[in-house]
């Protein structure tokens, strides 16, 4: 057990420390992009964006979270797994094709429909990538995977940067996007020695179904979960607006669910190891949990408490509405991430029931209070709305781990000590801004004394920190 969570802690800041090259990459390819686009640019590409993942959502099979979850006879699946996608990729570039005119009247967005059937041509090129990228992760080889992420990341990185510059519209995106699907796809075939085979199985489509069809339903209300709002502002608002609550969205996201996905990447197949034994899942989750809330905690106070007075100075003018949304989805992202962290654990260790109950949770919830916040505090108050949703999957969420762990609690009372060095910090943060001006040094000087304030407050308040961080060596 011990040489299992060594490996879980040694993968989870292996693949964090590429992750956080890829986000950051990503994050000023974003900062870049604001200066040089206008927030309908944004919008625009969000609502197909929205189109694109919908269709996805509704053609998803679950089939690399069980190609993860299997332990035995996995050749077998391989091939048919790989022709279905090869297929369902196909599928989408006509979706996308048909139903984009359609939509465009919806969205009273003549430019859309030339966008959105573009990015079919980048669904029927992701359609072929290696499945042998599944199998990275099943292998626990979370360095190569990076790699391969990380590629695609970069490649995306300078062609829209490049694409933007001459264009100056959204079409530098939509153009990136592709070429670095494009890469991705032929690069898969490197990183791993799967080669796909003409071969199709359909009696294996069973097994796979009877496992995915919980992630399919899931997805399905997932999608709306996470979406709603975005369809809601994009029928009743503008792309200016959708694409500044994008743009919100975006950066929330990106210092908790984006850590809580890597880690959850890491840990499923580690959960999968362990799924029959229960003492040690316990110890692999409790661990987990905790040292996930560790760094996600401090990176949504953060964002949510230095938002309101940073953003115009981060992104521009332009984008001063998006301050107070993006204080608010912060807070929503910290509570999506106990969910991220369930979802592993469901997909690893059973049939993912408990994901579509607590997706339905929060797809209900937002559903409900959406109108009302967007009539009470308009964009603002559908960001408040969101984030209430996102609270709400967290008790559902810790309902069902408890019933899979039995009265296994030390993954709740592990969080003390973080709670208390978080407030901190978020004592520290709020009195500096209130004192200091609101320029790039004094931005920097808030994050040196946060980081500082925060780290050695964990640090004195949890003793087995010292150690766990000498023994992570790459």
């Amino acid at each position: 057990m011990k040489e299992l969570t060594q490996k879980i802690i040694k993968g989870s800041f292996w693949v964090l420390g590429l992750q956080i090259l890829q986000r950051s990459l990503a994050l000023l390819r974003t900062l870049i992009l604001a200066r040089l686009l206008a927030p309908a640019d944004f919008g625009l590409f969000a609502l197909a964006s929205l189109m694109i993942l919908a269709f996805e959502v509704f053609t998803r099979t679950g089939f690399e979270d069980a190609l993860i979850h299997f332990r035995d006879d996995l050749d077998s699946y391989l091939h048919t797994s790989y022709w279905i996608q090869v297929s369902r990729g196909v599928l989408l570039a006509l979706l996308c094709l048909i139903v984009a005119p359609l939509l465009g009247n919806v969205f009273h967005e003549p430019a859309f429909v030339k966008v959105a059937q573009f990015m079919a041509l980048t669904q029927l090129v992701r359609g072929f990538r290696s499945i042998g990228i599944v199998l990275l992760q099943r292998e626990m080889n979370f360095k190569c995977e990076t790699f391969f992420n990380l590629i695609f990341v970069g490649i995306s990185f300078i062609s829209t940067i490049a694409l933007s510059l001459y264009f100056r519209n959204v079409w530098g995106l939509v153009f990136g996007l592709f070429i670095g699907e494009l890469v991705a796809t032929i690069t898969s075939f490197y990183f791993h020695p799967y080669r796909p085979g003409f071969e199709f199985r359909f009696e294996k489509i069973t097994h796979l179904w009877n496992y995915g069809i919980w992630l399919f339903l899931s997805g399905i209300v997932s999608y709306l979960a996470l979406n709603l709002d975005k369809i809601f502002i994009g029928h009743v608002l503008d792309t200016e607006t959708l694409g500044i609550y994008f743009m919100a969205v975006y950066l929330a996201n990106l210092p908790t669910t984006e850590i809580t996905k890597v880690v959850a990447r890491v840990t499923q197949p580690a959960y999968a190891k362990l799924q029959y034994d229960p003492i040690k899942l316990g110890e692999a989750f409790a661990n987990t949990f905790r040292y996930t809330f560790l760094l996600v905690a401090p990176a949504a106070i953060g964002v949510a408490l230095l938002s309101p007075t940073y953003t115009p100075l981060i992104l521009g003018s332009k984008w001063g509405a998006a301050a107070l949304p993006l204080s608010l989805l912060a807070i929503g992202g910290l509570f999506r991430s106990v969910a991220g962290l369930g979802g592993a654990f469901f997909k690893a260790t059973e049939k993912p029931k408990p994901i579509l109950v607590m997706e339905s949770v929060r797809a209900i919830s937002l559903f409900s209070l959406l109108y009302l916040g967007y009539t009470l505090a308009g964009l603002n108050g559908i960001a408040a709305v969101s984030a209430i949703s996102s609270f709400f999957i967290v008790p559902v969420t810790l309902y069902f781990i408890r019933n899979r762990l039995g009265n296994y609690n030390k993954w709740i009372s592990g969080l003390g000590n973080p709670i208390v060095s978080v407030s901190f910090m978020a004592f520290a943060i709020y009195l500096m801004v209130k004192l200091i001006p609101g320029n790039w040094m004094g931005l920097s000087l808030i994050l040196c004394v946060a980081v500082i304030i925060y780290g050695v407050s964990a640090v004195k308040m949890d003793k087995s920190l010292i150690p766990l961080i000498k023994s992570i060596s790459i």
